[in-house]
């Protein structure tokens, strides 16, 4: 396993990440510890990162939403 970014972005641990076996991914460490690591493939490192981006900005919704309405 290669790390190309490890950073910290509005308070979340993101990493992108290559395995030779399978490409590049990315994972992001959330507030209450669980880490978000799907399956997806990327062909650049540009790619992940920028998923990531929209990623947060789902999860940042969802934590600011009120209980009950995301």
């Amino acid at each position: 396993m290669k790390i190309e970014h490890l950073s910290i972005i509005n308070d979340y641990l993101v990493t992108v990440y290559f395995t030779p076996d399978l490409g590049w991914r990315y994972s992001v460490v959330l507030h209450d510890g669980s880490v978000f690591q799907p399956y997806d493939l990327y062909q650049t490192p540009q790619e992940a990162y920028e998923m990531i981006n929209e990623i947060l900005d789902l999860v940042i919704f969802c934590d600011l939403a009120p209980r009950g309405t995301a």
